[in-house]
């Protein structure tokens, strides 16, 4: 499957959404060494979704050094846990 400058837009934009979220917490989620590490849980189960989220995390932790995502996959048998 190719990957669409419009597809990739949205799961950037999903990405972007789901990091903001993340910055709303009342613990800074702050290392040791004031980097910001965020979690991002994927529900997506087809290879080439699955790759493009990692992916656009690989991206995302290159160019924001201070703010780090950790890639969780998440799986639909336990999404409510």
């Amino acid at each position: 499957m190719r990957r669409t400058p419009a597809r990739r837009a949205a799961v950037a934009a999903t990405v972007l959404a789901l990091l903001l979220t993340g910055c709303s917490a009342t613990d800074d989620g702050r290392d040791a060494d004031g980097t910001i590490r965020l979690r991002f849980q994927s529900l997506a189960w087809q290879k080439e979704s699955v790759d493009a989220n990692k992916q656009l995390v690989k991206e995302w932790n290159a160019a924001h050094p201070g703010v780090q995502v950790d890639y969780v996959q998440g799986s639909w048998d336990n999404v409510h846990d």
